[in-house]
């Protein structure tokens, strides 16, 4: 079978069961186990690898502020930049993209603890250039669901430009709502409902924290706190019967994972948020995906 090398990280999500030891050594490798992040950025929430700046990764804190961090292959800071335009209420994921300015960032300001918002925001983000921007102007995306408020932590952006959104699964079933290209900057659009995912979780540690779609855009990845899944994308968008390829990252000893991105060379990286005396972390995989 013609394989391609991917890398990922975290996840659970339905009810099935986990994979076999031997089945999680064929799908993933854990190439760097945790290293430490810098302390500007203990609520690491989100992460997108560079267009413009392919050895960036871009990531932002967790909550109201408006503002990119990047960093290098190590974990380094190496740049930061503020978001004008950008009300934040809570900065959720992230995801690149091209766009009419070249290559963009999809921030998700799709946060939600307790259900109340009426709409959430997607910003489109111009991607900085690294040692030149220090400010970039956002614009906003407003969207509501069909079926009432949801808390969301996790996005990904299909070939075609589509947003997706997947909600975490804190008192509701987690679900699959799209934002369908074009945009309408600044008009509030409905996003559409696609299909449920999978039942609210039991544990608290199989809530949905990020997604995101590989670069050939074949499977999308959705990470929990302790698992990392792999939906095949048409599958998924398609509302067909799916069951995930998955990779449970406990061995890592992340307390709270909250971003992934996966990368064309097969690498995947993951970042934690610190909690308490904790330091935010920072790891990395390599998994083999069916191609077909």
């Amino acid at each position: 079978m013609n394989t391609v090398r991917i890398g990922v990280v975290v996840l659970m999500l339905i009810a099935a069961g986990r994979g076999t030891s031997a089945q999680q050594a064929r799908l993933c490798e854990v190439v760097r186990r945790s290293g430490p992040l810098p302390a500007e950025i203990r609520e690491t929430s989100g992460l997108a690898l560079g267009r413009l700046n392919p050895h960036a990764f871009w990531t932002h804190n967790d909550g109201n502020s408006p503002r990119l961090f990047a960093i290098d292959r190590d974990g380094r800071l190496i740049g930061s930049v503020a978001i004008r335009g950008a009300n934040m209420i809570d900065f959720e994921d992230l995801e690149a993209g091209a766009c009419d300015a070249g290559s963009c960032l999809y921030g998700a300001d799709t946060g939600d603890n307790f259900s109340a918002r009426r709409t959430i925001t997607i910003f489109e983000i111009p991607e900085p250039r690294l040692g030149e921007t220090k400010q970039v102007t956002a614009r906003a995306l407003p969207a509501a669901y069909p079926d009432g408020s949801h808390d969301a932590e996790a996005l990904f952006r299909a070939p075609n430009g589509d947003l997706y959104i997947v909600t975490k699964g804190r008192n509701k079933p987690i679900r699959l709502y799209r934002y369908a290209a074009p945009y309408r900057y600044g008009q509030a659009v409905r996003l559409q409902y696609v299909r449920d995912i999978a039942p609210m979780p039991e544990d608290q540690r199989d809530r949905v924290s990020a997604a995101t779609i590989t670069p050939d855009g074949r499977w999308v990845a959705i990470l929990t706190y302790r698992t990392l899944l792999f939906y095949r994308t048409h599958d998924l968008l398609e509302g067909r019967a799916v069951t995930p390829l998955r990779f449970d990252f406990s061995e890592l000893g992340h307390p709270q994972a909250e971003a992934v991105v996966v990368g064309a060379d097969g690498s995947v990286w993951l970042t934690t948020e610190s909690e308490k005396k904790s330091t935010p972390a920072w790891s990395q995989l390599h998994c083999t995906l069916p191609r077909n």
